[in-house]
């Protein structure tokens, strides 16, 4: 059986760890559901807090006690809200750039045909290109 005093004296030890020190959980740590088994019997789940400190790999005991993890998980995630946005917005950043290249690549290929390139986002060759009829070409100069 679990010493509930001890678990809630670690509890506002974590706590005050993630208060005291932000910029070490801004970016990593995670609320980490382990099992165990004892004499051939799954035993937990059992709830720690897992981070680095100084390249180091460290947890801290939660307990057995699903809300006090859910409490702690809260407070990470709380902290890391503005890594996550970042890391989602420069995921979603180098999607969007992947598709246009892309895109572009497809572009070219269509404008090829045609006899003509791109330059950046400028459609170049007009003068060359065999897309405008002769009629065209002479209103053009």
């Amino acid at each position: 059986m679990e010493n509930r005093k001890v678990v809630d004296q670690k509890l506002s030890k974590v706590l005050g760890l993630l208060e005291a020190q932000p910029a070490l959980f801004t970016k990593q740590g995670s609320v980490v559901e382990t099992w165990r088994v004892y004499r051939g019997q799954k035993l937990g789940p059992y709830y720690r807090l897992a981070f680095r400190d100084g390249g180091r790999q460290s947890s801290i005991y939660l307990g057995t006690c699903k809300e006090r993890a859910n409490q702690i998980r809260a407070v990470l995630v709380s902290l890391q809200n503005s890594t996550i946005l970042k890391n989602t917005v420069k995921r979603a950043r180098a999607q969007v750039c992947s598709q246009l290249r892309q895109h572009k690549k497809d572009w070219e290929k269509l404008l090829q045909k045609h006899g003509l390139h791109l330059q950046g986002f400028e459609v170049r060759g007009w003068t060359k290109a065999d897309v405008l009829s002769a009629g065209d070409r002479e209103s053009t100069n």
